[in-house]
């Protein structure tokens, strides 16, 4: 299973933005499961869940420029340096220290000392972005 950035398509965002709407108001017509939220799970339950999987153990290119770009990020209230980080740099932070996890058991074998390092700092690294991605959430409700 991928996790990280997701690579993204030109080819496929081109053909998703110019599905027209006639197009998906005659397939509703014809099928009233369509376009309905948990029809994908009732049609093929196991892609479903693999979609699902895939969509939270990875990030797009678009949702990371879409988060710098907030107005939380270029707001000019305040200085740059004190204001909140947008919530895509903690998950790419996520993302680097289960890289350096994965890296730190594997320095285990050669250098326990080293390994051990490694790995307690990926694991702060992991805890101290989720804690700012709960703060995140919690400013936006």
């Amino acid at each position: 299973m991928k996790v990280g950035v997701r690579k993204p398509s030109i080819k496929k965002s081109v053909k998703a933005r110019t599905t027209g709407r006639v197009k998906r108001a005659a397939k509703r017509s014809v099928n009233p499961v369509y376009g309905k939220r948990g029809a994908g799970f009732a049609k093929s339950p196991s892609r479903s869940v693999k979609n699902s999987v895939y969509h939270r153990t990875t990030i797009g290119v678009g949702d990371i420029l879409d988060d710098m770009s907030s107005e939380d990020y270029s707001s000019s209230s305040g200085s740059f340096w004190y204001q909140q980080p947008p919530a895509a740099i903690f998950y790419l932070l996520i993302v680097l220290c289960s890289v350096l996890l994965v890296m730190g058991v594997i320095m285990l074998l050669i250098n326990p000392i080293v390994g051990l390092i490694v790995i307690v700092c990926s694991v702060l690294g992991i805890i101290y972005s989720r804690n700012n991605l709960k703060k995140i959430r919690e400013e936006k409700e």
